[in-house]
């Protein structure tokens, strides 16, 4: 089937025009080819980081688990207990398939058995934090993760 380039052209602009306007992008055919690359060199080297990262390589195949570590993260860093049925129903993932990979995190040493910040435990229940080398791993993907999209921001001037 050919496509008619010129009017896809025209149809990509529209459809995101108003998605661009956002951050202040006067956006034309060939700016979106430029920026688009950029977005996805952007995720390659940030999906890249995480695959060979000794302790992000776990969550980074299978968005499930990925989910999974950020939930944890930030109730650990809310200082909130997160325990394996707490989110079962908002993350759409079965109470057995989050047990195993909190239980497989836990054997690994990724995630740990311990109060949450705020001091209010049931001691009944643990609560599972990440790390201390998981959490560094997931800092330094951020922070890698930021450095990309300032440059993009530098290169782009996105205002």
């Amino acid at each position: 089937m050919k496509v008619d380039q010129k009017k896809r052209n025209s149809d990509l602009i529209s459809a995101t025009q108003k998605d661009w306007k956002k951050i202040n992008i006067d956006i034309n055919f060939n700016i979106g080819r430029k920026l688009t690359a950029s977005f996805a060199r952007e995720h390659i080297f940030n999906l890249t980081h995480a695959y060979i990262d000794k302790n992000l390589k776990y969550f980074a195949k299978d968005n499930t688990k990925w989910l999974l570590l950020n939930h944890v993260m930030y109730f650990s860093a809310k200082g909130d207990p997160y325990y394996k049925n707490k989110k079962v129903k908002s993350l759409d993932i079965s109470s057995k398939k989050i047990k195993q990979i909190i239980d497989e995190c836990i054997d690994a040493g990724l995630f740990i058995y311990a109060d949450p910040l705020n001091g209010v435990s049931d001691k009944k229940i643990k609560s599972v934090r990440p790390s201390i080398e998981l959490l560094s791993s997931w800092s330094k993907y951020n922070i890698k993760r930021i450095q990309q999209t300032l440059k993009n921001i530098k290169r782009f001037n996105y205002k």
